[in-house]
């Protein structure tokens, strides 16, 4: 997956960066899992999944730290799918 061809709303970045203020805020980012690849995944599960991004943004902390992981340890970053049958729960 080329990154700089996919194309999303500007209110889905807008949601996206929100995510991860909202997880930096959280202070989740740590060792070698950065910002950038939480939005890579995120953006790439989106293009693909079409992820509620409302409903994570506006997600309890569990559900928001659940699928916040679970999206970027499962995402394919060639296909944007979502592998080992992990569901997000904003999903």
């Amino acid at each position: 997956m080329n990154f700089a061809t996919i194309e999303i709303s500007k209110a889905d970045e807008k949601k996206i960066t929100a995510i991860i203020n909202r997880a930096n805020d959280m202070e989740l980012f740590a060792g070698e899992w950065h910002a950038l690849d939480a939005r890579m995944s995120l953006v790439a599960a989106h293009s693909a999944e079409a992820l509620n991004l409302d409903r994570l943004l506006k997600s309890d902390d569990d559900s928001f730290i659940h699928d916040l992981y679970g999206i970027d340890d499962h995402v394919d970053h060639e296909t944007g799918k979502l592998r080992d049958c992990f569901l997000p729960r904003c999903g």
